[in-house]
């Protein structure tokens, strides 16, 4: 077994996959303003899950060949697949929106991906502040952002069920955008999910 007191490592990963969810961002923002290349940005995104995967997996690796963490070894293990998740649901809504042949995104659509843009601009914030537990109220800050945007997104998708339920004559509108509000929501929950992971691990240490 190695030790890594300072858990150095650890947290250049985390970092890592940090700056996955900031490109991941940036891919969505793009694809909601140039929305005619969305088979394209989907390939970029396939790319990147790759690479997240890869991220994951060392952080898997070096946790079973660690005695001595920087954090609970339970709460790394939750936060490195919490992060991979979030690019594996937006990949998810990548596909439905493909697989469905959506032409022009709702209103809807992109109030959700500007929720989750901001979510996962706070959960890299916040996981690239993870080190640093001399700035407990820090960390909590953007956890608690976090969770407001995650009311915010659930409170966009009860509009847009609403509205695709009263429109009742067109049941497939209803089956193929329940499928993509749905991966996109759950990026968002995932979002939160990290976001109580790190108020844990604040708990835990301060």
């Amino acid at each position: 077994m190695k030790f890594l007191p300072k858990g150095k490592k650890f947290f250049e990963l985390f970092n890592e996959q940090a700056d996955h969810l900031i490109e991941a961002s940036e891919i969505l923002k793009n694809l909601i303003n140039d929305f005619e290349k969305i088979e394209e940005y989907s390939k970029k995104f396939s790319d990147l899950e790759h690479e997240a995967d890869n991220t994951t997996h060392r952080i898997i690796e070096m946790l079973n060949r660690t005695f001595i963490t920087p954090i609970d070894r339970e709460d790394i293990h939750s936060l490195a697949h919490q992060l991979d998740d979030i690019i594996d649901l937006i990949h998810e809504g990548i596909h439905y929106t493909i697989l469905y042949q959506i032409e022009t995104p709702t209103l809807y659509f992109e109030k959700m991906v500007d929720v989750l843009i901001k979510s996962i601009h706070h959960v890299a914030e916040a996981i690239k502040s993870l080190k640093d537990f001399k700035q407990p109220k820090k960390l909590l800050n953007f956890c608690i952002e976090i969770n407001r945007l995650e009311n915010e997104g659930d409170a966009i998708l009860r509009k847009a069920m609403e509205e695709l339920i009263n429109k009742r004559e067109n049941y497939f509108e209803l089956i193929r955008w329940k499928e993509i509000y749905n991966s996109l929501e759950q990026a968002i929950d995932k979002c939160e999910d990290v976001a109580n992971t790190i108020e844990g691990i604040v708990i835990k240490n301060t």
